[in-house]
């Protein structure tokens, strides 16, 4: 009697027998969960990842003296590395909402830096000029997404 006591208990404490039947059988069951918690119920976490490069840094500086020049210089990031960046890069030259200019910035591998020059009679901005006008950054990568612009006031020295 001992014995079918114990035997009883065991099958009740164990509850039902597990078959080979059984195995996987519940694998799936929240597999379409929200796993980002957001309101789309099944989107990816990484959805939203920004792919554009950035402008991090950009100068635009006159130097007088003799013949006037503009030398402009930018740093950029890529989500995608630093050597997916396209080797060339733009500033626009704006007086208010007229464009007056855009020049091409080349990349110095080395410095990691879009660097360009211009002469200031070529763009018609002199450095006395240079604080009432805005330079337009942009950079683009090897996939062709481009940067948004990054605005700055030019400067004279």
């Amino acid at each position: 009697m001992h014995t079918l006591f114990k035997l009883a208990l065991l099958s009740i404490g164990c509850g039902s027998p597990i078959t080979s039947s059984d195995i996987g059988a519940n694998d799936d069951e929240d597999s379409d969960a929200d796993v980002d918690a957001d309101a789309d119920a099944d989107a990816d976490a990484d959805a939203d990842t920004d792919v554009h490069p950035e402008v991090s840094f950009a100068q635009a500086v006159c130097e007088g003296g003799g013949t006037e020049q503009w030398f402009f210089s930018a740093t950029a990031t890529d989500p995608q590395g630093i050597d997916s960046l396209d080797p060339e890069g733009m500033v626009e030259i704006y007086s208010g909402e007229t464009k007056l200019a855009d020049e091409i910035l080349t990349l110095d591998a080395g410095s990691q830096r879009f660097t360009g020059e211009v002469q200031a009679v070529a763009v018609g901005v002199g450095c006395s000029d240079a604080s009432a006008h805005d330079f337009w950054f942009t950079v683009m990568d090897a996939e062709g997404n481009e940067s948004e612009a990054k605005v700055v006031a030019g400067e004279a020295e």
